[in-house]
């Protein structure tokens, strides 16, 4: 719906509702619950799955990007919007196809509770009691900050060094194509055990800011291309340990809504970015590189914050095993 009445509006303030808000409400949906799929269904591969679903975001910019750009080359940009707006059938189509395992059965027992206690249930931030996921939180969203800041005006910077719109759509295919590389890598070496996550995830960091500070010397489109494969790279390091640990850091019942707060919290940077980043360009009078600079030097504080987990306590599991005896009270007190 966001895609297609996005397509008809006259001004770009309604834009804003339908394709930022509307939009972005249907994609984030689709998006948090598919991560929820690999933990009900795998137990032995369950990070080599999430590594895989991860991917998707990344094949999907590498295979649209020259896509879309040969669209609307034919096309105008709303009758390219209702063309995307029909390739969004084919996820909802999928969606049918996936069905709750019977063993899940904790939560639909709890579903079956009390309007109160559902309601309770909606509202919990219990989550933000995890020490462990507190700071993957904040270490996240903090290279998230850096990690965005070249992304958004990498076009634009590539119009500035005289490099056609046709060229740069194939950087952005090159960052997905390595970023989804890079995801399903992870998620492998991931489930061997060789290299813990927390190091994978600073891997993945220290490859993105490394490139960011290197990016302005970029000035042509072979350097440029190289970069975009270390920051494809470099972001499928860095998201997929930290989206393992986030799931794996919380109880089953609690891994729905505790990934949702994940995600509202990272995407703040994504809300701020673009002006603070524009805000630098514009006072520095350099353009972009001073943008550049600073995502690199963002991501470098971030990439310390792993080193503080060895010092956050323990998850305990006590409350966990509580609502598992509550559930299965429950279950005594229906068949009774």
């Amino acid at each position: 719906m966001g895609l297609v009445s996005s397509s008809f509006v006259p001004n770009i303030v309604l834009l804003y509702f339908t394709y930022g808000f509307v939009n972005g409400l249907g994609v984030n949906l689709m998006y948090i619950s598919t991560m929820m799929v690999p933990a009900l269904y795998f137990k032995r591969r369950r990070m080599l799955a999430t590594a895989i679903v991860s991917a998707g975001p990344g094949a999907g910019l590498f295979i649209m990007s020259p896509i879309v750009e040969a669209i609307h080359k034919v096309l105008d940009w709303r009758k390219t919007l209702l063309c995307l707006a029909g390739l969004c059938l084919v996820p909802c189509l999928g969606g049918w196809g996936l069905r709750e395992k019977k063993g899940k059965v904790e939560q639909t027992i709890a579903q079956e509770g009390c309007a109160e206690r559902r309601c309770r249930s909606s509202c919990d931030c219990s989550v933000l009691r995890n020490p462990m996921f507190v700071l993957c939180t904040a270490m996240t969203s903090l290279a998230a900050l850096g990690h965005c800041m070249p992304i958004v005006h990498l076009a634009k910077h590539c119009a500035e060094l005289g490099i056609s719109r046709e060229l740069s759509s194939w950087l952005y295919f090159a960052i997905g194509l390595s970023s989804m590389i890079a995801r399903m890598s992870c998620g492998k070496v991931a489930e061997t055990g060789w290299i813990s996550l927390p190091r994978l995830f600073q891997f993945g960091v220290f490859g993105l800011e490394l490139g960011n500070l290197l990016l302005p010397l970029a000035t042509d489109f072979p350097y440029l291309a190289l970069y975009s494969v270390s920051y494809g790279f470099g972001e499928g390091f860095f998201l997929t340990p930290i989206y393992c640990i986030i799931l794996e850091s919380l109880p089953t019942e609690r891994r729905g809504r505790g990934y949702g707060v994940f995600q509202l919290f990272i995407s703040i940077p994504y809300v701020f970015e673009p002006f603070l980043s524009g805000l630098i360009a514009d006072l520095s009078g350099t353009g972009y590189t001073n943008s550049f600079y600073t995502a690199g030097a963002i991501e470098v504080v971030a990439g310390f914050g792993p080193f503080l987990i060895p010092f956050m306590p323990t998850a305990s599991h006590k409350e966990e095993i509580t609502v598992n005896e509550e559930l299965i009270v429950y279950e005594k007190e229906s068949v009774v």
